[in-house]
């Protein structure tokens, strides 16, 4: 599931599984879509986590939080804001 994906995508793919996993769960599903785009989604407990390019987006239960690369300085941050806001959600 990882080729024609960003480093971006294939890290924080990584990350948000292995806080899933952290949390004592696994994830309902994990999907590449898009045709020119690709990006991934992770389902869990009613959420859907979107790795797009260079952005992430957490939905479900009333949340649509959208992190864009243009609010940090780099991806690395944007991923661990993508953790920092993914891990209550696993409590």
């Amino acid at each position: 599931m990882t080729d024609d994906l960003t480093d971006f995508q294939r890290r924080a793919c990584a990350d948000v599984i292995s806080a899933i996993a952290a949390a004592g769960r696994a994830p309902d599903s994990q999907e590449k879509l898009g045709n020119q785009e690709k990006y991934l989604v992770v389902s869990f407990s009613g959420f859907r986590v979107l790795l797009y390019l260079d952005g992430a987006e957490i939905l479900g239960n009333g949340l649509d939080l959208r992190l864009e690369k243009e609010d940090f300085k780099n991806l690395d941050q944007l991923r661990e804001r993508l953790l920092t806001e993914l891990r209550p959600l696993l409590a």
